[in-house]
This record gives C-alpha cells, sequence and structure tokens, in this order.
C-alpha cells in the first residue's frame, strides 16, 4: 500500500504514515556554512551603530572570530538595549522578506489553479493543469499512486518524494510530457528577489531589472547615454559598502568602481593636495588600506514645459498649505520673485499677530492638483528629470523656505517632519552634483515634544538661496566645499550572496549613475550574456564542504543541487529529465511581476548521487 508524504507549511515539517521524512534543503544543508542569523544581525548592528568600534574589533581579530561579538562590546559606548533592538530589527527584516516570497508563490499558484493550466516556460506550450486531492489540515501532499501513470500537464508545487532516502521535497513549477512512449520531466523554480538598485533615466527612476539594451541612462559626467549590454543575474561573491553620507549598496566582487584619493605635494614651498582617480573591483576596495572616495555627479537633465514654476513650486512644498496653493512667508522679497515669474498673488489671509503673510497663488489650484501634490507633498518625477537651471531653482525654492544656513559650520540645511519631502530633497542636491547627508532628530513646537523629523545637510559650491543669505559666498570660502563633491567609503564588508546584474554602457569613460543619490560605477567588463562560467573564476572564495567542494557556495549552486535532488527523484519513479531551471522574479508589495529571468541549470546528477549515498549511509546507523 503507498502512503503519501504529506506536508504542513506552519511547521515545515514532512511525514508519511507517521513517519518524519527529510526535506531536499535539510538534505544538502550539512554541505554549506550555516547562516547564523543572531550573530550575524548583531555584527550589522554594531555596524551601523558604532562602526568604528566594529573595524577595530574585525581587525583585531576577523570577522569569523567567535570572541569579536564579545571584543566589540567591550569596546563599544552602544548600550547592549540598542544594539538588541537594531538586530531585532534586521532579523525581523529577513522574516519580513522571506514571507513576501511565500505570499508571492501563493497568489500565483492561485493565478495558476485559477487558469486552469500554464504555458510551459521552455516549450512555450499551453499545458493543462494536473490536480489531486490535499487530506484535511495540510497543505500539501504527494501523488497517493504510481506518478508514471499521470497524465501529461502542469503541476504546481510538485510534492516528489522517495521512500529509500526518506527524503521529500516540492518543485514550484513541473511539466510532464509523453513523447515517443517517453515520460519526459521539466522543473522551473522561482526565486523572489526584493526590488534591486535604482537606475536614474531620463524617464524616471526604474529597477536595473527592468533596463534593456538601447534603453537611456546617465552617464558618470551627468550626460544622457545608452545601455549596449545587460547582462545574466550573477550570484558571485558580495560586498555591502557604505559611505560617509550613509548611503549604502551591495555588489558583488567584480564590479568596478571609479575611485578616488587624497595626494599631496609641494608646489614652491606650499603642501597642494589634490585627488588622483582610479579604478578598482569591489574586493580591491575591501582589501585597500586607503581613504577611498567616490566623486559626486549630477545629471545635466533637459528643459521642461513644467506645469508649476519651479522656485514657486519648492517655496509652496516647503511653506504651503497642503490643501490648498497658498504660501506662508515672512519675507517681501519672496512675494516679489513670485510676482516676477508670472503669478498673481491674492490678499494676506493670516488673522494672527504673526509677521508671516498667507497668500494664495491665484488660479492655480488646477495645475497643483495635475501634478498630484495637493494633500500628498512630492517632487513629482518630471521635476527630477528637468534642466540643471530649473532643479537649482526648485532647490531654491526649498531653502528659501524651510531651509538655513549655518555660518559657523559652512553648511546649509533643511529640516522637515515628513520623511517624503527629506528625501525628495537629499535626491534633488545629489542630482546637482551635491552630497547631501540626512540625519534624524526630535522636534518640538505646538505644545508638542519628541516629533520624529529629519534635516538634509549638504555644503555647495553654489549658493542654494536666492532671496536670502545672498552673502553666501563671501562666507563660504573655497577651502570650506573643496571636499563636499565626494563621498568617502566609511566601511565595506563581506555579506550574504545576492542577485547582482551588471550594465556596460556607451562611451569613453564607461560610467553610469545609480540610486536616488546619483552615484557613479563603471561599466562592467564581462562577457555579456553567457553561461555562468563566471562562478570558476573566485579562486579562494568559500566552496560547499567536501565532497561538493568543487561548487561555489553560492545561491546559484545551492538552487543547482536542490532542482536536481527534485529531478533524480523523478528519474529514480521512470521519467526523463529534460529541462531544469529557476527563474527569478521582482515584484511588488501587490505580488505584481515587474522582470524575471529564467535561469538554465545543469543536472547535477553526480553530485545529487553522492548526496543520496550518504543519506542512505546515515539511515542505516539510525537502525
Amino acid at each position: 500500500m503507498r502512503h503519501p508524504v504529506l506536508f504542513k507549511a506552519e511547521d515545515h515539517i514532512y511525514t508519511c504514515n507517521g513517519e518524519k521524512y527529510e526535506s531536499v534543503s535539510g538534505l544538502w544543508k550539512p554541505y554549506a556554512a550555516p547562516f547564523d542569523g543572531m550573530s550575524i544581525s548583531i555584527k550589522k548592528a554594531f555596524s551601523d551603530l558604532d562602526p568604528s568600534a566594529y573595524k577595530q574589533a574585525k581587525s583585531e581579530l576577523g570577522y569569523k572570530s567567535d570572541k569579536l561579538i564579545s571584543r566589540i562590546y567591550e569596546i563599544s559606548s552602544v548600550s547592549k538595549l540598542d544594539i538588541d533592538l537594531k538586530s531585532k530589527f534586521y532579523r525581523d527584516q529577513w522574516a519580513a522578506k522571506a514571507q513576501s516570497g511565500t505570499d508571492f508563490h501563493e497568489a500565483h499558484e492561485n493565478i495558476d489553479r485559477a487558469a486552469g493550466g500554464r504555458i510551459n516556460s521552455f516549450t512555450g506550450e499551453w499545458t493543462n493543469m494536473i490536480n489531486w486531492p490535499i487530506r484535511e489540515g495540510y497543505s500539501n501532499q504527494s501523488y497517493e499512486g504510481d506518478m508514471m501513470d499521470l497524465p501529461d500537464g502542469y503541476i504546481v508545487e510538485l510534492l516528489v518524494k522517495d521512500d529509500k532516502y526518506k527524503l521529500a521535497g516540492q518543485a514550484d513549477q513541473a511539466w510532464i510530457e509523453t513523447i515517443g512512449g517517453v515520460r519526459y520531466i521539466d522543473l522551473d523554480d522561482w526565486k523572489g528577489l526584493a526590488v534591486g538598485t535604482l537606475i536614474p533615466t531620463p524617464d524616471g527612476f526604474k529597477a536595473i531589472e527592468s533596463l534593456k539594451l538601447g534603453d537611456s541612462v546617465y552617464n558618470g559626467s551627468g550626460d544622457i547615454t545608452r545601455i549596449r549590454n545587460v547582462s545574466n543575474i550573477h550570484h558571485n561573491p558580495c560586498y555591502k559598502i557604505k559611505f560617509d553620507t550613509n548611503d549604502e549598496i551591495v555588489a558583488d566582487h567584480e564590479h568596478k568602481w571609479v575611485v578616488s584619493e587624497s595626494k599631496k605635494r609641494m608646489v614652491k614651498g606650499v603642501v597642494v593636495y589634490f585627488r588622483v582617480e582610479s579604478e578598482m573591483t569591489t574586493e580591491e576596495i575591501f582589501h585597500s588600506k586607503k581613504k577611498l572616495a567616490i566623486t559626486c555627479s549630477g545629471i545635466k537633465g533637459v528643459e521642461k514645459d513644467l506645469p508649476v514654476d519651479p522656485y514657486v513650486l519648492g517655496m509652496w512644498l516647503a511653506d504651503g498649505n497642503s490643501h490648498v496653493p497658498r504660501i506662508t512667508s515672512l519675507g517681501g522679497p519672496v512675494w516679489d520673485e513670485i510676482r516676477k515669474r508670472g503669478y498673481e498673488l491674492g490678499q494676506n489671509v493670516d488673522n494672527t499677530d504673526s509677521l508671516a503673510e498667507s497668500r494664495t497663488i491665484l488660479g492655480q489650484t488646477s495645475k497643483f492638483r495635475e501634478l498630484g501634490v495637493l494633500k500628498n507633498k512630492h517632487i513629482p518625477e518630471i521635476y527630477f528629470q528637468a534642466s540643471y537651471e530649473q532643479r537649482l531653482d526648485l532647490l531654491r525654492g526649498y531653502m528659501d523656505g524651510d531651509g538655513y544656513f549655518h555660518r559657523k559650520r559652512k553648511r546649509c540645511y533643511m529640516e522637515s517632519t515628513s520623511y517624503q519631502q527629506t528625501v525628495d530633497v537629499s535626491t534633488l542636491a545629489s542630482s546637482l552634483g551635491m552630497k547631501p547627508t540626512i540625519l534624524p532628530y526630535k522636534a518640538k513646537g505646538f505644545g508638542k515634544e519628541n516629533i520624529p523629523a529629519w534635516y538634509v545637510g549638504f555644503s555647495p559650491s553654489v549658493n542654494p538661496f536666492l532671496t536670502r543669505n545672498q552673502d553666501y559666498h563671501e562666507v563660504v570660502d573655497k577651502t570650506a566645499h573643496v571636499y563636499s563633491n565626494v563621498r568617502y567609503i566609511r566601511s565595506i564588508e563581506r555579506v550574504e550572496t545576492v542577485p547582482t546584474i551588471c550594465l556596460a554602457v556607451e562611451g569613453s569613460d564607461k560610467t553610469y549613475l545609480f540610486s536616488k543619490n546619483y552615484i557613479k560605477t563603471h561599466n562592467t567588463d564581462r562577457q555579456i550574456d553567457v553561461k555562468p562560467s563566471y562562478f570558476e573564476r573566485g579562486v579562494g572564495y568559500r566552496k560547499l564542504y567536501y565532497p561538493f567542494d568543487h561548487l561555489y557556495d553560492t545561491n546559484h549552486w545551492k538552487y543547482a543541487l536542490k532542482i536536481s535532488t527534485y529531478a533524480k527523484m523523478m528519474e529514480r519513479k521512470g521519467f526523463v529529465v529534460r529541462n531544469l531551471a529557476f527563474t527569478h522574479v521582482t515584484h511588488d508589495e501587490d505580488n505584481n511581476i515587474l522582470t524575471q529571468k529564467r535561469y538554465a541549470i545543469p543536472y547535477k546528477s553526480y553530485e545529487v548521487g553522492l548526496a543520496l549515498a550518504e543519506r542512505e549511509k546515515s539511515l542505516k546507523k539510525v537502525v
């Protein structure tokens, strides 16, 4: 009598006739370094909250030392409570990401069930779905009969078992097809990824995964260029780079950067400082002891026909009534500037004893409504792509309204209780080639205290004010902002491998911009759209444990081994393995697919055979 394997999702346990079966993931677990979420989250917390103590301890003991965490606690001034809260934040974030992947799978399984089938992603042919009953109280179960008796068709979440090895697992998508009496099996596993790195383009910010050959982006000088190649998804060793502006980016070990370091020399008895640029890979930066930086870059943009003058919009975003086009301001010069730009202002409607005036910009309600900013203050996308002069005007409107100039520090600030507004101003300043930093603080006012607020600080070489601080350039001499146009690399550390994509753009400088801070990075020099031979290049990187130490310990090979195991289990039932792949998918919060890319993998039959032989030995020892 055949007994099915039953699966409960809440505890992720497979059982057959009351006996527990090992999962396919569990089969491969002994051959890879374990993921210690607790210690990794604590290290990440220290890296964020006390980077100097973290860096010192790591240089003394090494990242993998068992004594690293205790050593950081010894030298760090950060409280244990703060570290515990921050590390818990990371663990919750990882759990939420895993749940997001589960929700995505369930949503698209339901779509397939409602449609009654799915197109075979390998053959392009529509295939009807095969279903069988699942016992009450369980999430899934294997087929109770002989699987070779199943008709041709598509199976979602195929639960396959092997009684000899007491093993079970689930393949996301399986297609059975009979040709000339041969039963073929195709397997595809879907891997949901968080939306990736944002790339500024003339049409707005886009996820790197959504870009294709010929699309327009910005080069390192801020000019528009075109993409000449987009790579497959890579699964190489990765590093996280943190900048002194609190920005961070994850890149693989081969990614190239244009970095600079400070130099000095004597010129006629005077020490002259200057910066020298060079190309370095992420791995080379990791091993470098130099204080490196990346030059800030902005975009030139193009003149736009904007619905509302950028200076006027900036003033309203800073000091306007969110429901109507009305601005409150102390200064007469502001009203003169708005009138000079062709706008008619209403009478002062402020009935208080305040020195400030509140005036409506007449006849502009429909324009503000068209921009979608009423009751939703933000910078519309079209303004981020406008010309340099238009974006500078927008920033000056903001700063004339909500900004101030710290004369002693020679630094400009914009404060807001709206995080969206703070990020928008930071992005705007970055697009102009400036180096903004966002920091949180607790504000008070209107009888309230501890109000969450943020400020953006930057030291630009151009006056960010229009009607105020006309003596800006007299106060700020050249030395005050000579280094305000570079982002220093504060730290770099190895992190878990994540999928990465490389771009190659046209032009001689081979650079392009990424993120909402417009950070300059380098073209890929790798061969594009080839099979993943690059996994063999990283000599010295972490590999799987013996006897699989010819494979790197990356998600790519872990996926390949798991899917190959499903294939071997089906092969042992009489099927012929035809196509194997996993598909990387990016999706939004509503589980809508943004991009997807299937990655064909080789059938690792030999490796699976070795693992099953070890499994058989362990079962005999138990008996």
